[in-house]
């Protein structure tokens, strides 16, 4: 997938993500702010994010339920630079031209940063670079 950006679309959109890993985050971010899920849990919406129900973990006689919806916004686009000609060249008798590297992948954008990714040894924007993540509701 990285070498063909024709594929990136629906996951720098928000709409091709891992609902389970995302539930599996809401799920330990409650827990960390004394809560953990309750009636539905974790719901993933079509939309690109997801609706969790969580009940603090405070005292018996005092619990707490509250629901929220997430939403991923995309903080990237993708815009390939257009093709160029290849440059004319002499042919090679076989077995002595060089390997040909590939040319680094340009055109990601994310908030205003643009990503240069190496085919060979991809590095790539993380989550945060990508996306952010705001309540809906």
């Amino acid at each position: 997938m990285i070498r063909d950006p024709g594929q990136w679309g629906g996951f720098l959109d928000g709409l091709d993500y891992d609902s389970d890993a995302a539930c599996d985050q809401a799920a330990e971010f409650a827990a960390l702010n004394g809560a953990a899920f309750s009636g539905d849990a974790c719901v993933p919406l079509g939309s690109g994010g997801f609706r969790v129900t969580v009940r603090t973990n405070g005292t018996e006689s005092h619990p707490a339920t509250a629901s929220a919806s997430a939403v991923i916004e995309p903080l990237c686009e993708f815009k390939p630079e257009p093709a160029s000609e290849p440059p004319t060249s002499t042919p090679t008798p076989p077995g002595e031209g060089e390997e040909e590297e590939e040319s680094p992948i340009v055109g990601l954008v994310c908030d205003g940063v643009a990503w240069e990714i190496d085919p060979e040894k991809p590095t790539l924007p993380g989550a945060v670079d990508l996306f952010t993540v705001r309540l809906s509701e």
